[in-house]
């Protein structure tokens, strides 16, 4: 059995430059040229962000893919929440699916960095999409062959209805919006 209380785990992270501890604020950037990000996360409560999550990835799982960013934020003195956000310039049904893909892998992800700081299960899971624009309302009407595609239908219903579902997950988990302006700056409350 090893023998490190959460503080000692905590420790064998790199809290310089790839993990952010905080209870009041913190801010996620995404770096790429096209589509620069900087958003301020006003934290609710305490909170380890793992920052550019998608080049920070475990190698051995299958899904390589990975959002931007994941928090884990507790809600009390025992539980935590998982919070998953993924930076896009553009959001639309093209780039749903990758998306979507990209928080399976994130919470993957999230599930083996929870066991080294030895957080037994999240009671609540969100993922948020970060864009600047979105053409998703305007896709899914100009097009027939979306609205014969079932799979693309169930995307389209997530988005709007705000949930997505993952077969290893025994219920809906809320899918946030967060509208950036057009330089990519945004603010968030979590």
């Amino acid at each position: 059995m090893i023998n490190m209380d959460f503080e000692e785990r905590l420790q064998l992270l790199d809290l310089k430059n790839k993990v952010i501890v905080s209870s009041k604020q913190l801010t996620l950037e995404e770096k790429i040229e096209d589509g620069k990000a900087n958003l301020v996360c006003d934290l609710s409560n305490y909170s380890i962000a793992f920052l550019n999550a998608d080049k920070n990835i475990v190698g051995y799982f299958k899904n390589q893919k990975c959002a931007d960013a994941i928090i884990f934020q507790k809600i009390n003195d025992t539980d935590w929440k998982l919070i998953i956000i993924e930076f896009k310039k553009t959001i639309s049904i093209k780039n749903l699916t990758k998306s979507i893909e990209q928080f399976k892998g994130a919470i993957h992800n999230a599930l083996a960095l929870a066991g080294i700081l030895g957080v037994e299960e999240f009671k609540r899971i969100e993922v948020y999409s970060a864009y600047r624009h979105e053409k998703i309302s305007s896709d899914k009407s100009e097009t027939v062959v979306i609205q014969k595609n079932i799979n693309i239908r169930k995307l389209i219903k997530q988005w709007e209805q705000q949930k997505v579902n993952f077969d290893f997950i025994n219920s809906s988990i809320y899918y946030g919006r967060i509208e950036l302006d057009d330089l990519g700056a945004g603010k968030i409350l979590i």
